[in-house]
């Protein structure tokens, strides 16, 4: 956890967010918010989770490994798709796989 409060001031800074907001954001007063950046105190949930529905990425915070994201013009079907590769075992994945780069090859 050494490097989280490095990477929550990172992350507020790539939403463009200074202190005062941010911190109002995640329901805190400037005063925590400048205590979470400097490791002086660490966030509870509540707040993790309300700057995670203003656009942190919670995991790269806590972590260092960011959300891999998928893009906003995915559709419907790429998103099933996706999902039935996740949920899918190993062989499952590859015969997806498989499938997948048969059907896209052009005649």
């Amino acid at each position: 956890m050494i490097d989280f409060f490095i990477r929550l001031k990172d992350e507020r800074k790539r939403l463009k967010f200074n202190q005062t907001v941010f911190g109002e954001l995640g329901g805190v007063s400037i005063d925590a918010q400048s205590d979470y950046e400097t490791g002086k105190r660490f966030p509870d949930a509540r707040y993790l989770t309300a700057i995670a529905a203003a656009g942190a990425d919670v995991c790269y915070i806590l972590t260092g490994t960011r959300t891999p994201t998928i893009p906003a013009t995915t559709s419907p079907d790429e998103s099933a798709l996706l999902d039935a590769y996740r949920a899918a075992d190993e062989a499952g994945r590859a015969a997806l796989l498989i499938t997948a780069k048969a059907m896209a090859r052009k005649p």
